[in-house]
């Protein structure tokens, strides 16, 4: 990480400053030490330039390899917060799925430079449907990411010209993501494996807060919209990419109860089995929807799901079994209705940019931050 980018931390446990406190630094860079709060003495690992920030309340543990490392600091493991064992039943889920994704990123679908160059999921393409934001505003802006996985989002963006990414996710895929993008990228890095509902940063810190396909996953979806919105400067924007409960009733009247049942399943075998679904999806597809937007487009828009089935036909056809896989997983999984999209910006004093239902299964919203002011002529405060 660098060195400059310490100061916009915060602690996740009483909010005090962070500083550096052991480890080899150089005058720009820190890729393995100790952070510290001045106020309430918690500690925090920086492991291979990744900083971990969770709040001792949550239970999310640290990996073999950071309590090993950070053993040599000879700092009780207590002061660092992974201990805890007061996590209550939601929390336990949010951990089941950081656990379920680091088992889809690094097992299933480690993908690299060359998928993200593609067409479908991966490609930037479909990031600018998920995400439609001006190019124009990508570059030269700070961005945060909420859930960024892997790092599909964060290649994209540094691609677009961004000065700055700051990268959240729960789980160790987060590692990948300095190895994703070119070694030519001009593009700041800071990475941290934190909870998008307690972001260990200050406030005003980002142009733009960008959580895509991941905020249905967060426990308390709210909280973490709220927390993107106050690391958001004034007059900058919050996007986000979620499930829509419209169109999707193949999900949510039969998909979701089945979690019952799948998630007794142990992944790997929950992984096979979503290749027959995978397959047939894969057949309905190349030999109904794509002859039918060849010979009739007309036709075609009058049949259900047109648009993302006909996305999906890009994909290449591990892309699309891991995306049924990932249906199928997913520990919390909430599908929004219009109106609770436009209420997360309202309730957080924003102005609806732009709301879409994107290939008629998901809702992107972009919000724009008001400032103080703004708001009070609007009477929105």
């Amino acid at each position: 990480m660098h060195i400059k980018h310490i100061s916009w931390l915060k602690c996740v446990d009483c909010g005090g400053k962070i500083s550096f406190k052991a480890g080899q630094k150089s005058a720009e860079r820190l890729e393995n030490g100790v952070l510290g709060c001045q106020d309430c003495n918690r500690l925090y690992p920086v492991l291979d330039g990744i900083v971990v920030m969770f709040t001792r309340s949550a239970g999310h543990s640290l990996s073999p390899k950071e309590r090993d490392y950070i053993k040599q600091f000879n700092y009780p493991l207590s002061e660092f917060g992974c201990d805890n064992k007061t996590a209550n039943d939601l929390d336990l889920k949010q951990i089941a799925v950081q656990e379920n994704w680091e088992y889809q990123w690094e097992q299933i679908c480690p993908f690299t430079e060359s998928d993200l160059k593609g067409q479908g999921l991966l490609g930037s393409d479909a990031f600018k449907n998920f995400i439609p934001v001006e190019p124009s505003q990508i570059n030269g802006a700070t961005i945060l990411v909420g859930g960024a996985g892997r790092g599909r989002e964060a290649y994209h963006l540094a691609g677009m010209g961004a000065k700055t990414i700051v990268a959240v996710e729960l789980g160790r895929e987060i590692h990948a993501i300095k190895n994703l993008l070119p070694q030519n990228s001009q593009t700041e890095l800071l990475l941290l494996r934190a909870d998008l509902v307690a972001l260990p940063l200050q406030a005003d810190l980002v142009d733009i807060a960008i959580c895509d396909h991941a905020l249905q996953h967060v426990h308390d979806h709210k909280k973490g919209f709220s927390e993107m919105t106050r690391v958001t400067r004034d007059s900058g924007k919050v996007a986000i990419c979620v499930y829509s409960w419209e169109g999707n009733f193949i999900m949510t009247h039969m998909v979701e109860p089945l979690k019952f049942f799948l998630h007794k399943i142990p992944l790997t075998v929950l992984y096979f089995l979503s290749l027959i679904p995978s397959l047939v999806l894969q057949f309905i597809i190349m030999f109904f929807y794509v002859p039918i937007a060849r010979v009739s487009p007309r036709l075609l828009k009058k049949i259900p799901l047109h648009e993302h089935m006909i996305f999906w036909s890009q994909n290449k056809f591990k892309t699309t079994w891991m995306s049924i896989f990932d249906l199928f997983h997913a520990p919390i999984s909430y599908h929004f209705r219009r109106e609770e999209v436009s209420r997360l910006a309202e309730s957080n004093g924003m102005s609806i940019e732009c709301i879409r239902h994107t290939n008629s299964v998901l809702w992107s919203l972009i919000a724009v931050k008001n400032r103080p002011e703004d708001s009070i002529k609007t009477g929105t405060s």
